[in-house]
């Protein structure tokens, strides 16, 4: 899976499912990072993420590229359950991201800093 093909077809708003279809958020920004579909080691700090907003429980979460499995239609499927994505510790904003905008329809697309070994 392509980082072109995944994470550019991916928008704000878009419903964020678990592996079973379960509803966790949606999509507030698209952040571009390291695509390990390239060939580039990526680990979870500076891969592409998602950052949601889960409105149920409250808070944001910067989901890796790891974790996405597609999308489908308007809806962002996920490769892990619900569960499974209750217990990850995805509510740390990377460092590499810049500080929250104060504009609430800012939508961002941002590279990390290239480190020695990287592209």
């Amino acid at each position: 899976m392509a980082i072109d093909n995944v994470m550019t077809s991916i928008h704000k708003g878009m419903d964020v499912r678990s592996e079973e279809g379960v509803s966790l958020g949606t999509v507030a920004h698209v952040w571009m990072g390291i695509d390990p579909s390239g060939g580039q080691p990526c680990d979870e700090e500076e891969c592409s993420r998602l950052e949601i907003q889960l409105p149920h429980r409250g808070g944001t979460r910067y989901v890796p590229y790891g974790a996405i499995a597609g999308v489908s239609g308007k809806s962002v499927n996920l490769n892990l359950s619900a569960e499974a994505f209750n217990e990850k510790l995805w509510h740390r904003r990377p460092d590499w991201l810049p500080s929250a905008p104060d504009n609430e329809d800012f939508d961002h697309l941002v590279r990390p800093p290239s480190y020695p070994g990287s592209y």
